[in-house]
Protein backbone atom coordinates (compact mmCIF):
# COMPACT_ATOMS: atom_id res chain seq x y z
CA UNK A 1 0.00 0.00 0.00
CA UNK A 2 1.29 3.80 -0.84
CA UNK A 3 1.81 5.89 1.69
CA UNK A 4 0.68 9.23 0.48
CA UNK A 5 2.60 12.76 1.90
CA UNK A 6 0.69 15.81 0.62
CA UNK A 7 1.86 18.46 3.03
CA UNK A 8 -1.16 18.48 5.18
CA UNK A 9 -2.99 19.87 1.62
CA UNK A 10 -6.63 20.39 1.82
CA UNK A 11 -9.33 20.99 -0.64
CA UNK A 12 -9.94 24.12 0.96
CA UNK A 13 -6.12 25.23 0.09
CA UNK A 14 -6.47 24.16 -3.22
CA UNK A 15 -9.99 25.73 -3.95
CA UNK A 16 -8.35 29.67 -2.50
CA UNK A 17 -4.61 28.70 -4.39
CA UNK A 18 -7.39 28.31 -7.55
CA UNK A 19 -8.89 32.05 -6.34
CA UNK A 20 -5.59 33.28 -6.19
CA UNK A 21 -3.70 32.06 -9.09
CA UNK A 22 -6.11 30.62 -11.80
CA UNK A 23 -4.50 27.37 -12.52
CA UNK A 24 -3.05 25.03 -9.59
CA UNK A 25 -0.63 22.10 -10.91
CA UNK A 26 -0.58 18.46 -9.09
CA UNK A 27 2.80 17.09 -9.57
CA UNK A 28 2.68 13.13 -7.82
CA UNK A 29 6.35 12.01 -7.79
CA UNK A 30 6.40 7.81 -6.45
CA UNK A 31 9.43 6.53 -4.89
CA UNK A 32 9.21 2.96 -3.78
CA UNK A 33 5.94 3.00 -1.80
CA UNK A 34 5.83 6.67 -1.25
CA UNK A 35 3.95 9.25 -3.32
CA UNK A 36 4.77 12.57 -2.88
CA UNK A 37 2.46 15.69 -3.73
CA UNK A 38 3.47 19.23 -4.68
CA UNK A 39 1.47 21.60 -5.82
CA UNK A 40 2.63 24.43 -8.06
CA UNK A 41 1.16 28.16 -9.92
CA UNK A 42 2.05 29.03 -13.18
CA UNK A 43 5.82 30.98 -12.99
CA UNK A 44 5.57 34.89 -13.23
CA UNK A 45 7.20 36.69 -16.58
CA UNK A 46 9.58 37.85 -13.34
CA UNK A 47 9.98 34.20 -12.22
CA UNK A 48 10.98 33.25 -16.22
CA UNK A 49 13.33 35.97 -16.60
CA UNK A 50 15.16 34.77 -13.50
CA UNK A 51 14.61 31.24 -14.61
CA UNK A 52 16.79 31.86 -17.81
CA UNK A 53 19.32 34.22 -16.38
CA UNK A 54 20.46 32.30 -13.86
CA UNK A 55 20.00 29.26 -16.29
CA UNK A 56 22.76 30.48 -18.72
CA UNK A 57 25.49 29.39 -15.67
CA UNK A 58 23.59 27.42 -13.58
CA UNK A 59 20.70 24.85 -14.53
CA UNK A 60 20.14 23.46 -11.28
CA UNK A 61 19.92 26.51 -9.35
CA UNK A 62 17.31 27.70 -12.68
CA UNK A 63 15.72 24.62 -11.39
CA UNK A 64 15.29 25.80 -7.95
CA UNK A 65 14.13 29.33 -8.94
CA UNK A 66 11.84 28.01 -10.94
CA UNK A 67 10.23 25.24 -7.93
CA UNK A 68 10.54 27.70 -5.32
CA UNK A 69 8.44 30.66 -6.86
CA UNK A 70 5.68 28.15 -7.90
CA UNK A 71 5.41 26.35 -5.30
CA UNK A 72 2.07 26.64 -3.19
CA UNK A 73 2.45 23.82 -1.02
CA UNK A 74 2.62 19.51 -0.61
CA UNK A 75 5.72 17.36 0.56
CA UNK A 76 8.73 19.07 2.37
CA UNK A 77 10.82 16.51 0.61
CA UNK A 78 10.38 17.56 -3.17
CA UNK A 79 12.27 20.78 -2.34
CA UNK A 80 15.31 18.59 0.05
CA UNK A 81 15.78 15.22 -1.41
CA UNK A 82 17.63 15.48 -4.86
CA UNK A 83 16.05 13.18 -6.19
CA UNK A 84 12.44 13.94 -5.99
CA UNK A 85 13.37 17.49 -6.64
CA UNK A 86 15.25 16.55 -9.92
CA UNK A 87 11.82 14.63 -10.75
CA UNK A 88 9.42 17.58 -9.79
CA UNK A 89 11.43 20.39 -11.93
CA UNK A 90 11.49 17.50 -14.96
CA UNK A 91 7.41 17.99 -14.79
CA UNK A 92 7.46 21.43 -14.10
CA UNK A 93 9.10 22.20 -17.37
CA UNK A 94 5.88 20.64 -19.10
CA UNK A 95 3.91 23.37 -18.30
CA UNK A 96 4.97 25.01 -20.87
CA UNK A 97 3.55 21.84 -23.27
CA UNK A 98 -0.16 22.41 -21.33
CA UNK A 99 -0.98 25.04 -24.52
CA UNK A 100 -0.91 24.86 -28.32
CA UNK A 101 -0.50 27.79 -30.70
CA UNK A 102 -0.70 28.88 -34.30
CA UNK A 103 0.55 31.31 -36.53
CA UNK A 104 -1.97 33.39 -39.54
CA UNK A 105 -0.90 35.30 -42.32
CA UNK A 106 -4.62 37.73 -42.25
Amino acid sequence: ELTVIDGGVTDADIMKWKNQHGKVMLIEIEEADTVHHAYFKRPTLNTMAAVTKVGKTNEVESAKIMLNDCWLGGSEAVKSDVVLFMEATKQLSKIFDSCTSRLKNL
